[in-house]
């Protein structure tokens, strides 16, 4: 792993992204939680276009398998912005091309699930 820092502040955006969701499953006020999930997804989605900017699509060579996976939920996350969930896509499948990274069966799913959820929302 060559960005220690890197993996460790997605790795603490994916955090808030998941502690959102799980947390609106605990509270009786519905509307307050996703409004939540949808301000750390706007927030998170902002973030993970400025590391794409800066370093491509952040395999695990870069940050480690770990922080990888983390990234990627973020980008499934960026559901208000799906022009830039299909063009994560695409810097995904490149670096897998140029060995970056493997495709790990996890990811194999997740791919699958997110081409599906983009098709389904007519926006791929």
């Amino acid at each position: 792993m060559q960005n220690e820092k890197l993996a460790k502040y997605i790795i603490e955006l994916a955090k808030a992204d998941q502690g959102a969701r799980f947390g609106s499953m605990k509270t009786k006020d519905r509307k307050k939680a996703g409004l939540k999930i949808i301000a750390i997804d706007k927030k998170n989605t902002k973030r993970a276009k400025q590391i794409i900017e800066k370093y491509g699509w952040p395999g695990f060579d870069l940050i480690g398998r770990r922080a990888s996976h983390m990234f990627w939920l973020i980008v499934q996350h960026a559901d208000l912005n799906p022009e830039f969930q299909k063009q994560s896509l695409k810097l995904l499948k490149q670096a897998v091309k140029n060995s970056a990274m493997v495709w790990p069966v996890w990811l194999v799913r997740d791919i699958f699930l997110f081409i599906k959820l983009l098709i389904l929302s007519k926006n791929y």
